[in-house]
């Protein structure tokens, strides 16, 4: 007997819910660093508000996801360099004794263990809305609205979208991801009321979708539309009007979410939360993969890129399509990318039409009625015909393999710097189809390879 989507919220939620022994280990570690930061502020006689801000403050977060955000707010009227040299190594000075990190998003923080929890001390200014000065000082007003806004009985409809988009691969605001906050999702529920009517109305969702949950806009849907080209998605900050909360969904991430929420409406399943385990992609099934599909794949491998994730990915995204637009340029059609990751060796893989291209190809030139470009294309090629109203010629190709191509023309495609460099240094390598096959030693490359090639569990019919 199949069950309802009420039946499998029911039992996701069971196992996605912390417990009361987890919460209560997480107040007082939280509890711990809050005392810690006080004293040491206290003791140096410094102007400062505490609290604790993220999910676990708002009841949102899942089980296992054992993170603790406390913001440090500091007064308006200082500046960069007092939260940096003033502020900030007090920050650090009051956690010593637990190995501080220094982390950096617009300006550093500090992350320490407790006890297994990850615990993130986060200086920010205290300023009124709209008289932002940097990111992060408008989270304590979101924390404030949420607990506010959102219903205690709709903390676990939160929990259950953040696991849903979790398991469809859209959770997450980074630039890895492109895809929907936790404060997103806090945010969908306080607007539709539960998870099950949050995927019945995305389900229905079209570019461009625009939600006001507090109704702050002032501006029409054109200026909203001017103001926020290119998203698929805008949702108003309830305390920044200015702000579109989805700015960093993306189409592909959209429309998955969409697809997603259609889907598991018509056949609810525990998979969209909890997606089967990928096997590994072997040799044989890569070969086999390309037999059938009649692509080919080329493999951009870059070594020692150590880069902040934020900056790698962002780097990567930049050097993948700089790559499909060389090739693309040189005669080949780019039918899909993906890129991976992990510990300083990235991957940036293109699936094209094919490996090689015809040594004889047609050189098409400006229109008869363009004189000046039509003297220094004669000038240049003596063997011109005229083809639809254009000088064209017939040339010849130097090189027509794929690897021979992109490493001729590479270094003016467009790289973004750190890639460019580790190019310029012979830290890269440029592999087609079964050559990849020591990469596959990697059981994580392997398994994001399967699911480039396999697409969505859930898109299956």
């Amino acid at each position: 007997m199949k069950k309802s989507a009420k039946e499998i919220c029911e039992e996701v939620l069971k196992k996605i819910k912390p417990s009361e022994e987890e919460e209560n280990l997480l107040k007082k570690v939280a509890n711990d660093i809050l005392n810690r930061v006080s004293r040491t502020l206290e003791e140096a006689d410094l102007d400062f508000k505490i609290g604790l801000e993220g999910s676990f403050r708002k009841g949102t977060w899942l089980k296992g996801e054992t993170d603790v955000d406390i913001f440090v707010r500091i007064p308006a009227s200082a500046n960069e360099e007092t939260l940096r040299n003033v502020y900030y190594p007090y920050l650090k000075d009051a956690v010593r004794d637990l190995n501080p990190v220094e982390r950096f998003a617009e300006h550093p923080y500090v992350e320490v263990f407790e006890e297994g929890v990850r615990v993130n001390i986060v200086p920010c200014y205290d300023v009124k809305p709209g008289e932002w000065k940097s990111a992060t000082d408008r989270t304590p007003y979101h924390t404030e609205y949420v607990l506010k806004h959102l219903p205690e009985e709709a903390r676990d409809e939160v929990r259950l979208l953040k696991k849903f988009m979790k398991g469809i691969g859209v959770y997450g605001a980074e630039i890895k991801v492109l895809g929907f906050s936790g404060y997103l999702c806090e945010l969908l529920i306080i607007h539709y009321g539960d998870f099950l009517k949050t995927l019945k109305a995305a389900s229905n969702w079209r570019p461009v979708e625009i939600i006001d949950v507090a109704g702050v806009s002032r501006l029409s849907k054109k200026e909203l539309l001017d103001r926020f080209k290119g998203n698929p998605l805008i949702v108003i900050d309830p305390v920044d009007p200015m702000r579109n909360v989805a700015a960093a969904v993306s189409l592909d991430s959209f429309s998955k979410f969409v697809l997603a929420a259609r889907k598991f409406l018509e056949k609810p399943d525990e998979s969209f939360f909890f997606p089967p385990e990928k096997k590994p992609l072997s040799y044989w099934s890569l070969r086999s993969f390309l037999q059938k599909r009649r692509s080919h794949l080329f493999f951009f491998v870059v070594e020692e890129l150590n880069l902040v994730p934020d900056v790698l990915w962002g780097e990567l995204r930049k050097a993948s399509s700089a790559l499909a637009s060389l090739l693309k340029r040189e005669g080949f059609s780019v039918l899909g990318s993906f890129i991976w990751s992990e510990n300083g060796r990235s991957v940036i893989c293109l699936e094209v039409d094919k490996k090689e291209l015809p040594k004889t190809f047609l050189h098409v030139g400006p229109p008869v009625w363009l004189k000046e470009h039509v003297d220094r294309f004669l000038k240049k090629h003596k063997t011109c015909r005229i083809s639809a109203g254009r000088l064209v010629v017939t040339k010849q190709r130097e090189k027509t393999s794929i690897k021979e191509i992109v490493k001729e023309k590479m270094l003016n495609a467009g790289l973004p710097s750190d890639i460019l460099y580790r190019v310029k240094e012979k830290k890269y390598r440029l592999l087609v189809d079964t050559e990849a096959r020591k990469l596959l030693s990697n059981k994580e490359f392997a398994k994001a390879l399967r699911e480039y090639l396999e697409g969505p569990h859930w898109l299956k019919a």
